[in-house]
């Protein structure tokens, strides 16, 4: 007969056992706050892009790897297509009819739906490039005019292409638009649908509205060291972007240029990089140096924290897609995580 001491000793190791029968095959470094779930696969190297299309397919730009990766969220399995060797694609869009455009060393590209070959537009400031190619980075759909615009992140300058374009020999599809010089950092950018794209210039701490039509600016200065790095259309149509250097969310009226900002939880430090507006207007902000991602209610200024499980995730790029999940990718972890 067992004392009593080795009935409980006995009763611990039948908890112990049922507890490690619960638990298998569960990734217990994936698990963060309440919603956050990150997978072991696919396995990325230093993305920076995601994009949700239309099908509620998530592609990913793993740069590094020269790779874009296609994740289906129902079956959790993913598909890889390959790029020549150091593309380094950094942004990405899926247009209406499935197309995915993403940007990378001195073109952008296309690649059509069940295709496993990318249409390839070279930019025309890659003529004129002496020690290093040009760098298109993000992109913005301006869906009234069947256009993808892309900053030019190293050159100071945006360009724009049309979502029918072709390839053709010795023709440049793309053009080209100087904001400044090559100081100025264009970053993000977004589509308003109302005819204008709003860039951010992060070496310049400017904000700059293009007319899509004539090709006019307006421009708004902000503080130094203000950095504006993303840019996202609210549901209301006010312009969101990102203060990377001073921690704030910046909300832009887009008649008036009217502002008004807010200080991220985690404060001056947190980096605040992509931003992302769901269906109910709300608006998701990468805490790239607080390794959080926040949700700002507009309409009671409040905001909600969600850490991430994975220590100095470094998220540089968010995405939310029909549900109002939140996509996310770490460029320093490596994988693809989302909020519920």
């Amino acid at each position: 007969m067992l004392s009593h001491r080795q009935g409980r000793a006995a009763w611990l190791l039948i908890l112990v056992a049922a507890l490690a029968a619960a638990l298998d095959g569960w990734d217990l470094g994936s698990a963060g706050a309440a919603g956050v779930k990150e997978f072991e696969r696919p396995v990325l190297t230093y993305p920076t892009a995601v994009a949700v299309a239309p099908d509620g397919s998530v592609w990913i730009a793993s740069t590094y790897a020269d790779t874009l990766v296609r994740f289906d969220p129902e079956r959790e399995r993913s598909e890889e297509v390959k790029l020549p060797l150091r593309s380094h694609p950094a942004g990405l869009l899926v247009d209406a009819r499935g197309a995915v455009w993403f940007s990378a060393t001195g073109l952008v590209g296309r690649l059509a739906r069940a295709s496993a070959r990318a249409s390839e537009f070279a930019v025309p400031s890659v003529v004129a490039a002496k020690y290093s190619s040009p760098m298109p980075w993000l992109l913005a759909l301006d869906a009234a005019r069947d256009e993808v615009w892309f900053t030019i992140h190293s050159h100071g300058a945006v360009g724009r292409v049309s979502v029918r374009a072709e390839v053709s020999r010795g023709v440049f599809a793309p053009r080209e638009l100087k904001l400044g010089d090559a100081s100025s950092r264009p970053y993000g950018i977004a589509a308003d649908g109302r005819g204008t794209i709003w860039v951010a210039e992060m070496g310049a701490d400017r904000v700059t509205g293009i007319d899509a039509a004539g090709g006019g600016l307006r421009r708004l200065r902000l503080p130094p060291g203000s950095r504006p790095r993303g840019v996202a259309v609210g549901t209301d149509g006010s312009i969101w972007v990102t203060l990377f250097g001073t921690g704030r969310l910046l909300r832009l009226d887009p008649g008036s240029l009217g502002t008004r900002d807010w200080l991220l939880p985690s404060g001056a430090g947190a980096g605040p990089a992509a931003v992302a507006v769901d269906r109910r207007g709300r608006v998701w902000v990468s805490a790239y140096g607080a390794n959080t991602i926040v949700r700002l209610e507009p309409s009671t200024g409040g905001f909600e924290s969600f850490p991430l499980p994975t220590p100095y995730s470094r998220v540089q790029a968010i995405a939310t897609d029909a549900r109002g999940w939140l996509w996310y990718v770490g460029s320093f972890s490596g994988r693809l995580g989302v909020i519920e």
